[in-house]
């Protein structure tokens, strides 16, 4: 299974979200970071680095996600997928918006937007 999601800001490209191999990276898109205008959607994910692994992204992806384990189960159930992979089991996965401050988009979707939570 490999799977790519654009995470997008206001309408910007600021990269990829990639799932292959049961490993999730995450890769800054150049013009991002090169804006002085921009901000890395984690600190533990700064700019400074164009990839970022699967030790770092996942629990970035994991924290958008709900406590609620009853929630991740039926959302395993609704995409048909695992409730422990925090890419696939969740609506994310499927190209839908999570409930939270992070959206992202199978296509390059630009009305989707990545709002980290820290810009709130």
């Amino acid at each position: 299974m490999s799977e790519e999601l654009e995470a997008l800001f206001d309408g910007r490209r600021v990269g990829r979200i990639r799932y292959a191999g049961d490993r999730l990276r995450f890769d800054y898109d150049d013009a991002w970071r090169e804006d002085r205008a921009s901000f890395p959607l984690s600190l533990s994910m700064p700019l400074t680095s164009r990839e970022h692994p699967d030790a770092v992204v996942r629990p970035f992806i994991s924290g958008l996600l709900p406590d609620s384990h009853e929630t991740l189960r039926r959302w395993g159930r609704r995409f048909q997928v695992s409730p422990r992979e925090p890419f696939a089991g969740s609506p994310a996965g499927s190209g839908e918006n999570v409930p939270s401050a992070c959206n992202t988009s199978a296509a390059p979707d630009l009305s989707a937007t990545v709002i980290p939570a820290a810009a709130k």
